[in-house]
């Protein structure tokens, strides 16, 4: 049976809420999709921390929040800039998870990065492309990313380990 994108974000939060865990998002060229369906349910302030949406110009990027500090440097290897987002998300608001997602386009295609940090790390990423307008970056690309965050965090509920 699959799931429906309110059904993904009310199993998100019973299981983020369960655990007392918390999540911030950095979102980059996505219009703020994510965090737009983790807020459209009553509750969202009980496992959603923080989020920033951002242009997909970096240089338009507030450097206050997400300039160079130890955080950011010590990720800078990482080849993702939707894991660096993470692991900054996971700092700048001090949550249990941080979850960064990077939506670019190159002519008809469109690409699609996703990190998830927890305590340990960044323990998810995930890349896609995708064909079509910019439809095809809504609700699918929502319900994919909140599944992927849903099985890490109850991957490790059983470890008590992010």
């Amino acid at each position: 049976m699959q799931l429906h994108l309110a059904d993904l974000v009310r199993l998100l939060a019973a299981g983020l809420v369960r655990q007392a865990a918390t999540l911030s998002c950095i979102e980059v060229g996505s219009g703020g999709a994510v965090t737009r369906a983790l807020t459209s349910q009553a509750g969202a302030s009980r496992f959603l921390v923080g989020a920033l949406i951002l242009s997909p110009v970096p240089a338009q990027w507030p450097t206050a929040l997400l300039g160079e500090t130890a955080v950011w440097a010590a990720v800078e290897e990482m080849e993702s800039p939707a894991a660096r987002l993470a692991c900054r998300a996971q700092a700048l608001f001090g949550t249990t998870w941080g979850l960064g997602v990077v939506v670019s386009q190159e002519r008809e295609q469109w690409h699609v990065q996703v990190g998830l940090a927890g305590v340990k790390g960044v323990c998810l990423e995930i890349r896609g492309d995708t064909a079509g307008g910019r439809e095809a970056l809504g609700t699918p690309l929502v319900e994919y990313v909140l599944s992927w965050v849903i099985q890490e965090v109850e991957r490790t509920h059983g470890s008590g380990d992010p």
